[in-house]
C-alpha cells in the first residue's frame, strides 16, 4: 500500500516535472489536453483509494495493537493477584512457624521448670535420710561391735555376718 503510494507520488512529481521541462525547453505555453486532464483525475482516484485503504489498515492494526494491550493488562492483573496470594500465604507460613517455635521453646521451659520443682521434694528428702544416716553413724559402729561380740557366742549371727562381709 506504502508503495503503491510513494510510487504515484513519484509518477505524478516526474510527470509534472516532464512537463515544466519540456515547457522551459518549448518555451511555448501547451494547455493540457483532454486525455492528460482525464489521466490526472485516475491517478488522483487511485491515489485517494490508497491512501484510505492504508488509513483502513493503519485503523485496524491499532485495533488489534489495543485488544494485545487489553490481554496483556488482563494477565498483568492476574499475576499481580496471584502474588498477593502468595505473599499472604507466606505471611501465613511464617506466623505459623513463628507460634511453633514459641511452643516449642514454652514446652522446652516448662520442662525445666518441672524437672526442677518435681525433684526437689526428692532432693530434700535423700539429704534428710544422708543426713540422719551419717548422724547415726556411731550408733551404727557400736551395734556392729554388739553383733561381733554376739557372733562369738552364736553361729548363727556369725554366719550370716560372714555373709555379708561384716566379720
Amino acid at each position: 500500500m506504502r508503495y503503491h503510494l510513494i510510487l504515484l507520488l513519484v509518477l505524478a512529481k516526474s510527470i509534472f516535472f516532464a512537463q515544466e521541462k519540456y515547457q522551459k525547453s518549448n518555451s511555448v505555453s501547451m494547455p493540457f489536453t483532454l486525455d492528460d486532464k482525464e489521466r490526472l483525475i485516475r491517478m488522483e482516484i487511485t491515489l485517494q483509494t490508497s491512501v484510505k485503504q492504508t488509513n483502513d489498515r493503519f485503523d485496524q492494526m491499532q485495533t488489534q495493537i489495543n485488544s494485545i494491550q487489553n490481554q496483556i493488562n488482563s494477565l498483568q492483573n492476574q499475576i499481580n493477584s496471584r502474588q498477593n496470594q502468595i505473599n499472604s500465604l507466606q505471611n501465613f507460613l511464617y506466623l505459623l512457624a513463628g507460634m511453633m517455635i514459641t511452643s516449642v521453646i514454652s514446652i522446652v521451659g516448662f520442662i525445666l521448670w518441672d524437672r526442677r520443682t518435681f525433684l526437689k521434694p526428692f532432693q530434700h528428702k535423700t539429704e534428710s535420710i544422708e543426713e540422719e544416716f551419717l548422724n547415726h553413724k556411731e550408733e551404727q559402729k557400736k551395734l556392729l561391735n554388739a553383733l561381733r561380740e554376739l557372733a562369738k557366742t552364736n553361729n548363727d549371727i556369725k554366719t550370716v555376718l560372714k555373709q555379708f562381709h561384716l566379720l
